[in-house]
């Protein structure tokens, strides 16, 4: 069987369900665990194992189909956030780059009146600046 933690193994584990038996397994009071068609001599090996072993394989059986889908469910949203965080990342670096593009422009002696920053809002043109964002100053 392939590994349950990749989409595929949890498909041969959906399948292995649907090929094995259709019917809820049930802890029977003399402690076989049974499905409606499980031989009897299953029972018997799993009632011969112990009472827990019993229970565990029933409450597993009876919960893989919810226990796969909530799984499934699960990888979807990490993978949705993922993609989040990705384009996050970008839209940052992007930031990031615009900045040092605006502190270029600033540092740059010829944007300068007499060696100082130029600062006054009327002397700096802002269409500059959007330049210098835009990467085309």
């Amino acid at each position: 069987m392939s590994d349950p933690t990749t989409p595929e193994g949890r498909a041969d584990l959906r399948q292995c369900l649907a090929d094995g038996q259709n019917a809820e397994w049930l802890l029977c009071e003399d402690g076989r665990t049974v499905a409606e068609d499980a031989p009897e001599e299953m029972a018997k090996w799993i009632a011969d194992a112990g009472p827990c072993t019993a229970e565990l394989i029933v409450a597993a059986v009876n919960a893989l189909p919810i226990l796969l889908d909530a799984l499934e469910k699960a990888e979807e949203k990490a993978s949705d956030l993922f993609a989040a965080a990705v384009r996050h990342k970008l839209r940052a670096m992007g930031a990031e780059t615009a900045l040092d593009r605006v502190r270029a422009f600033i540092d740059d002696p010829t944007n300068r009146i007499h060696g100082e920053v130029i600062t006054d809002p009327e002397t700096v043109l802002v269409d500059d600046i959007y330049a210098a964002l835009d990467g085309t100053a």
